[in-house]
């Protein structure tokens, strides 16, 4: 390695062999700084608006007049599809923005790794989303609460969640939300391959097509006798181990394809 190469860094950017690290957190961080700061303002917004509709819709639920009756609650729900989905929105747009448009050559000057990229887009993303979730389960919470319209006069059985599938369900959770932003960066990369559109089309119907034969193949295989092993509490967990290993298998080959794809179409080196 040059020695010009060599001391362009700081010393603990290397590995034990010399070699340039893929991950380095400090630059990791300038990157996080930029990518939260164009997200997190436009969430922030957004937010304000929620709580202030959250505000109306509590009165909304005492009001009697019929002109102003529902339309705070209609404006609310609409609040919190936004601040669910604009997260997501803006880190997709960003991904595809900052790759694969002009801003593409000005990003990879940048001297950072493929993986310190991908892992700040996809990171930021992540937590600016649990951050929209959080402030929906706040605001609905609060009208709930002044509300007082808790039960609902239906007979539900209420069972109590064990340890095992509490930290099952929310490790699926978790891998539903990083396979957004992991599949649809997988999903924007791959659609790059092909310059019309309409090819694209075809390839996602064709792939949904198999989808479906492929689940009507395994449900009919399937007898009921299986089927109804999934309904015992060995089944549940038994299912949700095979929930957690797909999706695990899925974020990881979706990675996968996003590093080898950005590094072989933008190679400037």
């Amino acid at each position: 390695m040059d020695v010009n190469e060599r001391t362009a860094f700081p010393a603990e950017d290397y590995d034990k062999n010399g070699n340039l690290k893929k991950i380095r957190w400090r630059m990791v961080k300038k990157l996080l700084k930029y990518e939260f700061k164009s997200v997190l303002y436009p969430l922030c917004i957004v937010i304000a608006v929620l709580f202030g509709l959250t505000i109306f819709a509590c009165m909304d639920t005492k009001t009697e007049d019929e002109f102003f009756l529902g339309l705070p609650l209609i404006l609310y729900i609409y609040a919190i599809v936004a601040t669910l989905f604009l997260p997501i929105g803006l880190s997709t747009s960003r991904y595809y923005k900052n790759f694969f448009k002009g801003e593409g050559y000005l990003t990879f000057s940048i001297p950072a790794s493929m993986e310190e990229h991908v892992f700040a887009k996809h990171f930021s993303g992540i937590i600016s989303t649990l951050l929209g979730g959080l402030a929906c389960a706040i605001s609905v919470t609060i009208v709930v609460a002044f509300t007082g319209e808790t039960d609902t006069g239906v007979g539900v059985e209420v069972v109590t969640p064990t340890f095992l599938s509490v930290v099952e369900d929310l490790l699926i959770l978790l891998e539903v939300l990083i396979g957004i932003f992991t599949v649809s960066g997988a999903v924007t990369c791959w659609s790059q391959k092909y310059e019309k559109r309409s090819q694209i089309v075809v390839r996602v119907v064709i792939a949904y097509v198999l989808f479906l034969v492929l689940q009507t193949t395994l449900f009919s295989f399937l007898d009921n006798g299986w089927l109804r092993f999934f309904f015992t509490d060995l089944g549940a967990h038994v299912l949700d181990f095979i929930i957690i290993f797909v999706f695990a298998g899925i974020i990881a080959f979706s990675i996968y394809y996003e590093l080898k794809f950005l590094k072989k179409k933008l190679n400037l080196k």
